[in-house]
């Protein structure tokens, strides 16, 4: 996790005060666990802070985990307190599909530190999951819960992705698993992109593993560009290729900057375009944090708005 800057700092600031407009809490605590999970090397104190602050209680959950997972090599005890209180804060949620996710998140942020104890919490986060009241609860649940670990426990995301019967839920399962595993195992994370049925999100999961790859192996970057820009050019339905330019637009980032931020103006829903645009503020902020923070300023969706401000502040 990056050591943020006196001006990454400034920026996180400003993400904090947008995010604490945000009206509806959910979206409000995954913009408030980015931010805290941004600040947790820099400043610990804050970063708790502002996780406490948190009243959606599976993001508080969430946010607790990743202070504590960003102190547990240099304050084992301190972080060994808040994982406890995230996972009681976890265990205490009535609405079982949040609890699933919140235990999961706990997961993620042991899986380095204490790999048998993030097991034990996966193995109950997905059992509660599978007893939800529908396969869509429970599918949406699974899906959740492979977005939280994919980073830190990836094969056990992988595995638990395939399980879903959605197919839909499983795909987005699996661009998050591809995504992850993209920077160590780019030949397996575009074997998993490939594996995905349906175009639209086998264009996202193409394009995600270019994204992560574009600085470290361009030509790979630019042959699966090319390949989701082909099944792209092929699509009909206008909500589809929005859809899929969100990918593309990050992907050309690193490689295209000018491109990518035309593309972006073909999407033609607002919300996407939101995405979209942090989307290529994420990847130009290691490049041009100048350019990417004039596109962050931008956004007018503050989720988005504050996703690509806290990509901006870590490259700072």
């Amino acid at each position: 996790m990056p050591t943020i800057s006196p001006r990454g700092i400034r920026v996180l600031i400003d993400a904090k005060r947008i995010a604490e407009s945000i009206s509806d809490e959910d979206s409000k605590g995954r913009a408030l666990v980015m931010i805290a999970e941004a600040l947790a090397t820099t400043d610990s104190d804050r970063a708790e802070g502002i996780a406490r602050s948190i009243t959606q209680e599976a993001m508080k959950a969430k946010a607790l985990a990743a202070v504590a997972g960003a102190l547990a090599a240099t304050d084992p005890d301190r972080a060994d307190r808040l994982f406890a209180d995230a996972d009681s804060i976890a265990g205490s949620i009535s609405d079982q599909g949040w609890k699933a996710i919140a235990l999961a998140s706990v997961a993620a942020g042991l899986a380095v530190t204490d790999p048998g104890r993030a097991a034990w919490l996966i193995a109950d986060a997905e059992g509660i999951a599978h007893s939800l009241y529908s396969e869509g609860a429970q599918a949406g649940t699974l899906e959740a819960i492979v977005v939280v670990l994919a980073a830190t426990a990836t094969d056990e995301a992988e595995r638990i992705a395939l399980s879903i019967d959605w197919e839909s839920r499983k795909a987005n399962a699996l661009i998050a698993v591809a995504g992850a595993l993209a920077a160590t195992d780019p030949d397996r994370a575009e074997r998993i992109a490939r594996s995905i049925s349906s175009k639209r999100e086998k264009v996202r999961a193409m394009t995600e593993v270019a994204r992560v790859v574009a600085g470290s192996d361009q030509d790979r970057a630019v042959r699966l560009i090319a390949y989701a820009d082909n099944i792209i050019e092929a699509e009909t339905y206008r909500d589809s290729v929005s859809y899929m330019l969100i990918g593309l637009a990050g992907a050309l980032a690193a490689i295209d900057p000018d491109r990518a931020e035309r593309e972006v103006q073909y999407i033609n829903d607002e919300r996407q375009k939101c995405r979209a645009l942090a989307g290529v503020a994420g990847v130009l902020a290691a490049i041009d944090p100048d350019r990417a923070e004039r596109i962050a300023q931008s956004i007018t969706i503050n989720p988005s708005k504050v996703a690509a401000l806290v990509a901006v502040a870590e490259a700072l």
